[in-house]
């Protein structure tokens, strides 16, 4: 009997291993799916703000009779598809974030021209 409990310590021992490292990869699973719902929900706040915003001014454009309205929508159509296509990638080539820079800072010079 007495030779049983080493054997019976260590299979205890080993099983309460498995069950931390099976405890830490489920709380490390839960972190990463928090802080990618956090994300999710910070861009789902700040497209509509930002589309409001801007249809906001191409209306005002709009109305105005402004020669720079087809370039506002066409620029705000660009962003879009932007943030609609490419955000879903890990990563993205440097080249597409300047280029849609370049057409948000299009998109906010035809704004600005509203006032």
């Amino acid at each position: 009997m007495f030779d049983l409990i080493p054997i019976i310590l260590t299979a205890v021992a080993i099983k309460f291993v498995q069950l931390r490292i099976s405890a830490l990869k489920q709380e490390t699973m839960l972190v990463h799916e928090k802080v990618k719902s956090e994300l999710q929900y910070l861009k789902a706040q700040t497209n509509p703000h930002f589309l409001f915003n801007t249809l906001n001014g191409i209306y005002a454009l709009s109305r105005k009779q402004d020669v720079n309205t087809p370039t506002a929508i066409m620029n705000l159509s660009k962003i879009l598809r932007y943030m609609l296509y490419e955000t879903s990638h890990k990563t993205n080539p440097i080249r597409d974030e300047l280029a849609l820079i370049t057409e948000y800072i299009a998109l906010q010079n035809c704004d600005s021209r509203i006032t």
